[in-house]
């Protein structure tokens, strides 16, 4: 499958969360490729795998295998967990 996570994640901040979000990737063949002027407005970064956790040493880490498709029930209960987390961050951060 792939490719499912991030634009998963990014609707739920939307939907569920009510952030602003977008969503990049990180491979080279990627349809939506990471460039730093994507970071410059940014408040928080996620990276959802290893790869990302390496080349986004800030970025909120949050592991989730590449096994699902787009808003995936399954992919869905795990992300409600990140949702959670970035809430508390907000608020931290406030």
């Amino acid at each position: 499958m792939g490719r499912h996570r991030s634009r998963t994640a990014a609707d739920m901040l939307d939907r569920v969360g009510g952030f602003v979000t977008d969503y990049r990737g990180l491979d080279r063949d990627s349809p939506r490729p990471l460039l730093k002027e994507h970071l410059s407005w940014a408040d928080l970064v996620v990276s959802l795998d290893k790869n990302g956790h390496k080349r986004l040493p800030d970025a909120l880490k949050w592991s989730v295998p590449d096994e699902y498709g787009f808003c995936d029930p399954g992919l869905e209960i795990r992300l409600s967990g990140l949702i959670e987390n970035i809430k508390e961050y907000k608020l931290y951060q406030s």
